[in-house]
């Protein structure tokens, strides 16, 4: 991949993003995965380091004080990417990872001319997707449903689009072949 260069992975909840992410940076030498500042509650699945936790009052000060390169609401909680955190790991030489909304990514990708972002939606079928979601302990509602039609709305050029219906080992060979390609 080419000098400041970034990764997003998107898509539908249950697809595997923050593990194909994480599986990544520990593939990649020289990435790092960017934390997402959120005004959701902390889950028992959220990995380390994955999210800053922030009320609505604090968010809000983030966005009047523009410190996000992006923002979004996802669900009833708002998420966002600290600038500086993207800027400090370009400035270190390493490939930031995001994992943000699909409406996030077309914005990022599409407008943000200072980096290359590299945007990849992955999904699997909506019977996959519900199991692993059980599997996480969060049974999916309508709410899911009508979400996932809303994230796959999102699913088209500029972002690259990948079914991630195998194994975990399959889907990091996937991402990095597209990142190699790229």
């Amino acid at each position: 991949m080419r000098l400041n260069t970034g990764l997003i992975l998107t898509g539908t909840r249950g697809s595997g993003k923050s593990t194909i992410a994480y599986a990544i940076a520990q593939e990649v030498s020289d990435s790092v995965i960017v934390p997402a500042v959120t005004t959701r509650a902390k889950r028992r699945d959220d990995r380390p380091g994955a999210y800053r936790y922030f009320s609505p009052e604090e968010f809000a000060v983030l966005v009047t004080n523009e410190k996000l390169l992006v923002k979004s609401r996802y669900g009833a909680a708002a998420y966002g990417i600290v600038a500086a955190d993207v800027a400090q790991s370009i400035e270190c030489g390493a490939l930031p990872i995001l994992t943000i909304t699909p409406e996030a990514t077309h914005e990022l990708v599409a407008k943000d001319a200072s980096i290359h972002w590299l945007g990849l939606f992955l999904d699997a079928s909506d019977d996959l997707l519900d199991s692993r979601l059980v599997g996480d302990g969060r049974p999916p509602s309508g709410d899911d449903w009508a979400q996932r039609r809303e994230d796959r709305s999102w699913a088209q050029p500029p972002l690259v689009c990948l079914m991630n219906t195998g194994s975990l080992t399959e889907a990091v060979q996937a991402v990095l072949a597209i990142i190699n390609d790229h």
